[in-house]
């Protein structure tokens, strides 16, 4: 576990509590640069509480967008495993938490959803 890339991880904004939960996971497995993760889909859906396909579904959009990196394949007991390394400029990149929340981000989404306001007039 890297203290360095836990406190990088918590300072920023994911986007979401489950792409909050998933990098911060990843953090927990790196080392002081963010290399050397890899655990199964299947193991961070449960440490994290999240479903199997909410932690695929936010790796591949973690990747796609730079901040995780394939590093390679580890055997495993039912296939391979994929190694990942963090992208810690990318990272560094992401809104702080001090920062007001960007609504125009994409892809992301930083706050209450749109949608009807409840009406100050009652019947």
């Amino acid at each position: 576990m890297s203290r360095k890339v836990a406190t990088l991880v918590y300072e920023r904004r994911a986007g979401s509590s489950a792409r909050k939960a998933v990098l911060a996971y990843f953090a927990d497995c790196a080392d002081d640069y963010g290399r050397g993760i890899w655990a199964s889909k299947k193991t961070i859906a449960d440490e994290t509480e999240l479903g199997r396909s909410t932690v695929i579904r936010v790796v591949n959009e973690f990747v796609a967008e730079g901040i995780l990196i394939v590093s390679g394949h580890r055997p495993c007991r039912n296939g391979a495993t994929v190694n990942y390394d963090m992208n810690l400029d990318a990272i560094r990149n992401l809104p702080s938490i001090n920062a007001s929340p960007d609504p125009s981000q994409s892809g992301t989404s930083w706050g209450p959803r749109a949608g009807p306001k409840p009406s100050l007039n009652r019947p």
